[in-house]
């Protein structure tokens, strides 16, 4: 019921940038744009479908999509990584935070897509991890709602922040009678506090921006 809630949010948050536009035969959009939605709408349905199947005890229907998921999960990062290297590449000014905000993305989908998939046998500690993925997806997409939704709002990114962190502190609160993948969502939240504050405070990363700089220079797209 919940991650319902993140494909409506997904669309909500993007539907002036995109899915409007789709409407509108005239616009072109790059493949890039139709890749990166493909790839992470289809992501959010299978979060959906997955405790939907284990409900319905289709327990080998739910392994085969599981394997299907990690092909999906490969071909999203390689969205991610075309999308931001097109729009970063012919920016007047690139800057390392235009590629480290979707590269943090990112890391944190390895980090905790790859616990799921080490404890897939353990119930708990798979099931929340994987929603852990899904609340890395929330951020670009409630971040753009606040935006359309609220334009006189000042410092949208630090509403969209504390709105996650209130998201993690409630599922920490309601998960704490819980001993086996309790420390899920408190590691999100404190690798979130971390990465959120180099964005925040522009804590110079001179190796990442290195890093940037070669990425944008590789002929990706």
């Amino acid at each position: 019921m919940y991650l319902l809630g993140l494909l409506v949010l997904a669309i909500v948050g993007f539907w002036d940038s995109y899915f409007s536009q789709l409407l509108d035969f005239e616009k072109d959009f790059n493949f890039y744009f139709h890749f990166h939605a493909s790839t992470a709408m289809l992501w959010i349905l299978v979060l959906i479908a997955q405790p939907l199947l284990i409900r319905k005890k289709k327990l080998h229907l739910h392994r085969r999509v599981g394997k299907m998921a990690a092909v999906l999960m490969l071909l999203f990062f390689i969205s991610v990584i075309l999308l931001t290297h097109y729009q970063q590449v012919d920016s007047k000014a690139p800057h390392y935070i235009g590629v480290y905000i979707p590269f943090k993305d990112l890391f944190l989908l390895v980090i905790f897509y790859g616990i799921a998939m080490y404890y897939r046998k353990v119930v708990f500690i798979h099931a929340r991890a994987m929603i852990a993925t899904g609340i890395i997806f929330i951020e670009p997409a409630l971040i753009r709602a606040v935006r359309s939704l609220f334009p006189s709002l000042e410092s949208p990114y630090m509403w969209t922040i504390g709105m996650i962190y209130s998201i993690l502190i409630l599922l920490i609160f309601f998960g704490r009678r819980y001993s086996r993948g309790w420390w899920i969502f408190p590691l999100l939240l404190c690798m979130y506090i971390v990465i959120h504050s180099i964005v925040v405070f522009r804590l110079p990363m001179g190796a990442f921006d290195s890093f940037a700089n070669w990425f944008l220079s590789l002929p990706l797209t």
